[in-house]
């Protein structure tokens, strides 16, 4: 996922109400545009390499850092930023500063936007991006002299093995250093995409964590065996793929303290989308004061904690009633956020959290400012949440127009449906696109109104300008149209997002239901002594040679059956252009009949007539970045032979992206980035190497009539 990093600085980003001096230390200037003798004496001889003036740095320095963008390399996706003991590094400057006269409260982060950015290599392309944007390894010891204040942190991809698998944005081991006025976005990781630390303490203050996304825990922030503070900090639209806390996660023997953070339309595995604690002892907890859980996208388990001993006073968190851990002062109540939709987390005149926190607390705990810049504690008493509620409401942003997506002509080739529209105009001045939505419906709406039956509901990243669908997700002949609409940013309110108008809709090609496949194969590919085709609740496939099947069997205690198993060759499905091994190829199967009473999840059995090797995965395609990704908490047979995989209506696997009671699911089993090779039975052998080598599917099920 690659959004534009300089669209999601703070409204109005102000410093902590006091004016720091390099009292014993000097300045060490920092510009990409510097094009004297590149020492950091000053302004006009500046460091063009932000590393390199950090290196430079004695204890007591400061490092001022003009607006800009700066990359920890070049081509090598194992560099990375690194802070210093004693050192603290300042963004936000116009390159123009006089030291002797300037405070650097006074900075502009809005016209001197600050970037530090792991894009490097093919710009766009986050498949080669930095693994880490910060890392703070354990013999570095970074300590509270260790500060970083007033950056963007973004396009972290840490995808890799091990430590490259933590921490897109900042990773932190044995490392307590101090963040100011940053925002971490569009970072990603195995485990903590914005930041995940380990062992470690970091101070947070006026901090946000947007659009950051992480595999299997901790979207925003992810920590072990941490003790992280955080005061006046955001954390919004941030995700977890299938793991849990999509906004934060604390492992075993974390004890955060936060104060006034707002958590607000972040997503997790099941449900689990804010704040996910879990420990094994009473030694660690999560303390809340003052801050808001509400409008995260499932609604439930705002805060999520399995053997775990928070302690949450004077807050507001969605559906906290009843909950053992909603303490004194709290609320569940509706916040009434100014316009939480559009990012905007002021609150209302209205709002219940005005004056609601807890009334010992002082500017000494909270700070003079919140995050918009307003005086804490305007009022007799702190406000809940990220922003004090200020009675001047700030100016409307001014109008700029939206442009409407342009629809191609819809087209199916080898069953799969090819929509496209035109990429986002790329000089749109004050405007910045964010993501696409796309649904397919039954014919009859206009280009705002449509009260018809939802097929698909799907998003993709910016840059993705086409969306691909199985024709399974269909039940008959086509009578079906498409529409999407842009989601944006604004440079000059970068938290307030819109979308566009939908786009006029758009019809698609006639085309006939998948066929039926009436042949019965006379295999046992799941063992247990009866033949496959006697078996009804047992469905089978070939390869397109014919010379390997695949077998589907919802797993036993459920009601349900298949409606239809699609087979699909990935070249005509994955955009991906890293080689995947895939000997079955891709294939698609539709459940449908979902009832309540399985809270709408299903465990499907998938059997394949040939052991997989070790390390084999199952890679579902993800609609909204386009390629496939590897699926966790799937379970393979001793044997290699069976996967076991649960998919959810509307979430885990569910490809249309809305819970109707119908699963649809696309994925595939094979070897990512592997030098081996598989044998097929008497199809030979193929190797790994190389772009999208695999064996495809060929063939169709569906019941019959």
């Amino acid at each position: 996922m690659k959004k534009a990093f300089f669209i999601l600085l703070n409204t109005v980003f102000l410093l902590l109400a006091f004016k720091i001096w390099a009292e014993s230390g000097i300045v060490v200037y920092v510009n990409d545009d510097a094009a004297g003798d590149g020492n950091g004496s000053s302004w006009l001889n500046a460091y063009t390499d932000l590393q390199s003036a950090i290196d430079s740095a004695k204890p007591n320095d400061e490092v001022w850092v003009a607006a800009g963008i700066y990359k920890p390399g070049v081509e090598d996706r194992s560099e990375y930023f690194q802070m210093a003991k004693g050192v603290s590094i300042y963004g936000g400057f116009s390159g123009d500063e006089d030291p002797a006269t300037f405070n650097i409260i006074n900075r502009d982060f809005i016209s001197n936007a600050t970037v530090l950015s792991g894009d490097i290599g093919a710009e766009g392309d986050d498949t080669d991006n930095c693994y880490h944007v910060f890392y703070h390894s354990g013999d570095l010891s970074l300590d509270e002299t260790a500060v970083l204040d007033g950056f963007t942190v973004t396009g972290g991809k840490a995808d890799g093995d091990n430590v490259r698998s933590e921490g897109g944005g900042m990773y932190n081991v044995l490392s307590s250093p101090i963040i100011r006025n940053c925002t971490f976005v569009d970072n990603y990781a195995v485990e903590g995409g914005g930041m995940h630390n380990v062992s470690s303490s970091p101070v947070l203050t006026n901090c946000i964590f947007v659009g950051n996304s992480a595999l299997e825990g901790g979207g925003g922030m992810c920590g072990l065996s941490s003790s992280s503070v955080l005061t006046n900090c955001l954390f919004s639209d941030n995700t977890v793929s299938y793991g849990y806390g999509g906004g934060m996660y604390n492992g075993l023997y974390c004890s955060p303290k936060l104060m006034n953070c707002t958590f607000s339309g972040n997503r997790g595995l099941g449900g689990h989308d804010g704040m996910s604690g879990r420990a094994v002892t009473s030694l660690s907890s999560t303390v809340l004061t003052n801050c808001i859980f509400w409008g995260d996208t499932s609604g439930e388990d705002h805060i999520y904690n399995d053997n775990a001993t928070p302690s949450v006073t004077f807050s507001c968190v969605q559906g906290g009633t009843g909950q053992a851990w909603f303490g004194t002062g709290c609320l569940d109540i509706n916040p009434e956020f100014v316009d939480a939709t559009n990012g905007d987390f002021n609150l209302l005149p209205s709002s219940p959290c005005i004056n609601t926190g807890n009334p010992d607390t002082t500017t000494s705990d909270a700070g003079f400012e919140d995050l918009a810049g307003n005086p804490r504690i305007g009022d007799a008493r702190i406000d809940m949440g990220a922003y004090e509620f200020n009675k001047i409401p700030p100016p409307p942003p001014p109008f700029i127009p939206i442009p409407i997506p342009v629809l191609h002509e819809s087209s199916i080739t080898d069953s799969i449906l090819k929509l496209e529209i035109d990429p986002f105009p790329e000089s749109r001045d004050g405007v910045v696109h964010l993501r696409t939505q796309w649904r397919l419906y039954d014919s009859g709406c206009d280009e705002n109104n449509c009260d018809k039956p939802i097929i698909l509901n799907n998003y993709t990243d910016k840059g993705h300008a086409i969306l691909k669908i199985p024709m399974i997700i269909f039940d008959d002949y086509n009578s079906n149209e498409w529409q999407t609409r842009f989601e944006v940013g604004f440079s000059s309110n970068t938290f307030l997002k819109k979308w566009s108008q939908w786009a006029w809709p758009g019809s698609m090609p006639y085309f006939q239901a998948i066929g039926f496949d009436e042949v019965e194969y006379d295999t046992d590919l799941d063992s247990n002594g009866v033949s496959d085709k006697k078996q009804d609740e047992f469905k089978v496939i070939k390869t397109y040679d014919g010379n390997a099947e695949i077998g589907f069997k919802i797993k036993s205690g459920y009601s349900f059956a298949f409606k239809a198993i699609q087979a699909i060759k990935p070249e005509s499905f994955d955009d991906d252009s890293e080689s995947r091994f895939l000997p079955f190829g891709l294939v698609s199967f539709k459940i449908d009949g979902i009832s309540e009473d399985s809270n709408g999840e299903v465990e499907v059995e998938i059997y394949f007539s040939i052991p997989m090797p070790d390390g084999s995965k199952l890679y579902c395609y993800s609609t909204e970045k386009g390629v496939l990704e590897a699926m966790e908490d799937i379970v393979f047979n001793e044997k290699g032979t069976c996967v076991t995989l649960k998919v959810e209506d509307g979430g885990r696997g569910d490809f249309d992206g809305i819970a109707n009671k119908t699963i649809v699911h696309t994925s595939g089993i094979g070897l990512k980035n592997s030098d081996e090779s598989q044998v097929i039975p008497d199809g030979g052998s193929m190797d790994v190497g190389g772009i999208g080598c695999f064996i495809g599917v060929a063939g169709t099920f569906l019941p019959k009539e």
